[in-house]
């Protein structure tokens, strides 16, 4: 994780001022509390790696398959399924720009700076983990890992490719379709 690099102003003697020094408190403070926060500061390795596979499992219990005949349909719901979660974290900052973006505007710098911010207070962070970090038949378990204050809150999969399709109850060999797996709430 980057430092949080703020720039201050010091007066004439060097001193910061009394507004910058109150700022600087907040941000230390801030720092302690994300500190204090983290229950994993005093656990080894091995009770982390533990602990995060006991909260994945119980995420891939509460998580669903959704099934696409696109590739295209099922990237578009992996997206929403991502904006949903940051929305339910408290990291709102690509659902308020997106409705007031101008389509001509393809910077998208100031928008991820205030997600990162957004993401840093409310000790949220994603990670993607790449279909060829597991074998073949575990490829299902790749993709996006939200995480809140350490511990794994959303799963959302990368697109795997199923070569049949089903219709209710009828299997339809040869139509091929794509499963997203994830737990976040429609």
């Amino acid at each position: 994780m980057e430092p949080i690099l703020e720039r201050v102003i010091l007066d004439e003697n060097g001193r910061l001022p009394q507004f910058e020094d109150r700022r600087v408190k907040e941000l230390a403070e801030f720092a302690h509390r994300m500190k204090q926060d983290d229950v994993t500061e005093k656990m080894v390795l091995e009770d982390i790696k533990s602990r995060d596979i006991d909260n994945l499992t119980l995420v891939l219990k509460a998580s669903k398959e959704h099934v696409f005949t696109s590739l295209q349909q099922a990237i578009y719901f992996m997206g929403q399924s991502l904006n949903r979660a940051l929305l339910k974290m408290g990291c709102g900052a690509l659902d308020h720009h997106a409705k007031r973006a101008d389509p001509q505007n393809t910077d998208t710098d100031f928008v991820t700076r205030v997600l990162d911010k957004q993401m840093l207070r409310k000790q949220v962070r994603c990670e993607h983990r790449k279909p060829d970090m597991y074998p073949p038949e575990d490829r299902w378990r790749s993709g996006l890992y939200l995480y809140k204050a350490n511990e794994i809150a959303y799963f959302i999969s990368n697109p795997t490719l199923r070569n049949e399709h089903r219709q209710g109850g009828i299997i339809l060999p040869g139509v091929k379709s794509f499963v997203v797996l994830t737990n976040v709430p429609r």
